[in-house]
């Protein structure tokens, strides 16, 4: 009997969360443990993302093809640094169900294919917070900041891509720059914005699943994971990010991580494409008899 494509999904998919299950019971979710993001539920005073001491350097990559390459640490040592972002709002199209954007046109291998959300400004009337908008649009051009940064760096570094850095000022260098982290998105009410994409792979390196834990906050304050089947667009959310530098040939940048927990606030309704009215001509209907 021939499988369809969704039935032969599935089944990959159920052998990675088997696997994962057996693998080690530290992939489990311990559903007693708080999120880290715990110590940021008094969000609407505090910029998280100015809160870590955020540093760029150079250092060598190891591995089978070593290299010096920029990276994002917090100050005195050389680990990812991981900052929380301020609650955002959810784009277009997120792909945070159970099986990422696996199916896509780019994504049948398991092995690539991602849980992808679009973070744009913007909240529901529901959360009274005025000025939560603005410290959205101000993280996500310190961030900006924070990228240029980094490219500065690699470009006064002698080690760090010197066959990019050789014929270009450090401005050119810096604005060449494809950081697939900031992107330009389109809003249907307000227009043109910046955003920030961030992406998950759907299994970990080992093969392990590898899927976000959602939390809510409870009547008392209190993280409690919950499993919702997916993450509505205009949703309000609050995630942690890892930034990891890229390069392809002649195109470099940087690409955001979301990492495992989310936190979500407010759940946006189901996006409903939006009714086009008929051309066709608006005519009464007049009864009549057509001779056979």
């Amino acid at each position: 009997m021939k499988r369809s494509f969704e039935q032969k999904r599935e089944q990959a998919l159920k052998k990675l969360r088997v696997s994962a299950e057996t693998q080690s019971a530290s992939t489990k979710v311990d559903e007693t443990r708080l999120s880290p993001i715990q110590d940021n539920v008094e969000y609407k005073n505090s910029p998280y993302y100015k809160d870590v001491d955020m540093d760029a350097i150079t250092y060598k990559k190891k591995g089978r093809r070593p290299e010096v390459i920029p990276k994002f640490v917090k100050k005195g040592d050389n680990k990812n640094v991981t900052i929380t972002l301020p609650p955002m709002r959810v784009g277009k199209y997120p792909k945070l169900g159970k099986n990422g954007n696996l199916g896509g046109k780019f994504s049948q291998d398991p092995k690539r294919a991602k849980f992808t959300v679009s973070l744009i400004p913007g909240k529901p009337d529901s959360i009274k917070d005025d000025e939560l908008e603005d410290r959205q649009v101000n993280c996500i051009h310190f961030i900006k900041e924070q990228l240029d940064k980094a490219m500065g760096v690699a470009y006064h570094s002698e080690d760090c891509w010197s066959d990019l850095c050789k014929d270009v000022t450090e401005e050119e260098f810096i604005e060449n720059a494809q950081h697939s982290v900031v992107k330009t998105y389109m809003d249907d009410d307000d227009g043109e914005m910046d955003s920030l994409s961030l992406t998950r792979s759907i299994v970990s390196y080992d093969g392990s699943d590898n899927s976000p834990v959602f939390w809510q906050m409870d009547e008392n304050n209190e993280l409690k994971i919950i499993k919702p089947k997916y993450i509505n667009q205009n949703s309000l959310i609050e995630v942690q990010i890892q930034f990891r530098v890229w390069r392809m040939n002649e195109r470099y940048g940087f690409s955001g991580d979301l990492q495992r927990d989310i936190v979500v606030l407010s759940m946006g309704e189901p996006y409903k494409k939006k009714e086009v009215e008929s051309t066709k001509p608006q005519l009464p209907y007049i009864p009549f008899d057509v001779d056979e």
